[in-house]
């Protein structure tokens, strides 16, 4: 019996969908199986962190005074909750992590944006002056602050505010300035207008280093807050660090950190699906 090329060219073209789809099916299943590992991961590096905290103190390695026990600081966090409001602070310090990262993240990336487009003379006499204003501790700032704003929720924010500012002016003007070259080069050929350039290669191209920038401008808007609040505020997360740790209180020290811990890592975690959802377009 003979076959021809033509029956089997024909063959595989019906055959090629079915395989793709078998390949698409065991790719999920890879990815569902590493999360997996990776989830019971994390969760036996917790289990072993836990256990060995707990025989430190039961050991008597250091004294539970100073490094607390797994147990008091579960039920630290309890009575925290219940009966100390931690909740309504938790909630205060996310409120103005997020309005300060929406602001700060906004501000920063128009102007890096902006200074990037400049011609390069430009961004050579502004860029000693960035690096100064980025250079500032921004904890020896949170005094002057709280003297314009008042203890309310503006000083924290203002804090928050020029964390995040710098970080993403940073990162959305250096996004603009490493553009490949080549590609200039090729799209200057096709005569586009300035906007053209900028709307459909320039942003683009940057918008890898303004998602970098964003993931780690929330995590400086959440210290910004918290250390804002520890030197002065009504509420916050970090007042009942102060409030916990004034009074000796480490189970309630410890259990205020590890919560805050955990938001900022569900966070964190938040920001890198937004980047891969955002930037699933991207082939290289």
């Amino acid at each position: 019996m003979s076959v021809s090329l033509e029956d089997v060219s024909t063959q595989g073209l019906a055959t090629s969908p079915a395989h793709s789809e078998a390949m698409r099916t065991a790719e999920r299943r890879l990815r569902r199986r590493r999360s997996w590992l990776v989830f019971l991961g994390r969760l036996l590096l917790l289990v072993v962190a836990c256990l060995l905290w707990w025989a430190v103190g039961a050991l008597g390695w250091l004294s539970t005074f100073y490094i607390s026990s797994p147990a008091e600081v579960a039920q630290a966090i309890v009575t925290a909750f219940t009966v100390d409001g931690f909740g309504e602070d938790l909630m205060s310090t996310l409120f103005a992590t997020f309005v300060g990262f929406a602001v700060g993240a906004l501000l920063g990336i128009l102007v890096g944006l902006g200074l990037g487009v400049l011609p390069p003379y430009i961004n050579a006499v502004v860029d000693p002056f960035i690096m100064a204003l980025n250079s500032l501790p921004r904890i020896a700032l949170a005094p002057l602050f709280i003297v314009f704003f008042g203890l309310d929720e503006l000083s924290k924010i203002a804090v928050s505010i020029t964390l995040v500012f710098f970080v993403l002016l940073i990162s959305a003007r250096s996004g603009i300035l490493n553009v490949n070259p080549d590609l200039l080069h090729l799209v200057s050929a096709m005569r586009l207008t300035r906007a053209q350039l900028f709307t459909k290669l320039m942003f683009p191209a940057a918008l890898p280093s303004i998602f970098a920038g964003l993931t780690i401008g929330m995590t400086y808007s959440l210290l910004g807050v918290v250390s804002a609040e520890i030197i002065a505020s009504k509420r916050g997360v970090g007042v009942l660090i102060q409030q916990y740790s004034g009074t000796f209180n480490m189970a309630g020290t410890y259990a205020v950190l590890i919560v805050l811990a955990i938001v900022a890592a569900l966070i964190n975690e938040l920001m890198l699906q937004a980047q891969r959802a955002a930037l699933r377009w991207q082939t290289v």
